[in-house]
């Protein structure tokens, strides 16, 4: 029996500084949902990433938006002075290309990780509302 849901790690825990890129690409195939946490920043760190999207493509080579660019369709939030900043973004798969790209650029050196949890058929977790696009942004701050 197959599983019906993965986790992938697709920004594998990284420092980078201001104005640095940390990215990852995740294979969606035979998966038709995916709930991706953005985590990043220590405590007391209150700046905002400058990027952070969310991109698909057939081949991992041309990208194009899959409806999730911060500044765009969202508002990227800014750390805490208690905690660490999780942004959550949920996509339905159906319809969209077979890899996923995770991109971001802290305001300031920070700590950054990405994992996407794919699902199969029926087992996806029902969204709280979506947007145009089939996803959703759902932040903890």
């Amino acid at each position: 029996m197959q599983p019906l849901s993965k986790a992938v790690l697709a920004v594998l825990p990284v420092s980078k500084t201001a104005g640095h890129t940390a990215s990852g690409t995740v294979d969606c195939r035979g998966f038709s949902f995916a709930s991706i946490d953005v985590v990043g920043s220590a405590a007391g760190d209150t700046t905002a990433p400058t990027v952070l999207k969310i991109e698909q493509s057939h081949d991992k080579t041309t990208y194009v938006t899959a409806g999730l660019t911060g500044g765009t369709d969202f508002d990227i939030p800014a750390g805490n002075t208690s905690g660490s900043v999780i942004l959550k973004a949920n996509i339905n798969l159906q319809g969209k290309r077979r890899y996923l790209r995770i991109t971001v650029v802290p305001g300031t050196t920070t700590i950054l990780a990405a994992v996407v949890n794919l699902f199969k058929g029926g087992n996806n977790p029902a969204p709280i509302g979506t947007t145009g696009s089939n996803a959703e942004v759902v932040m903890h701050v």
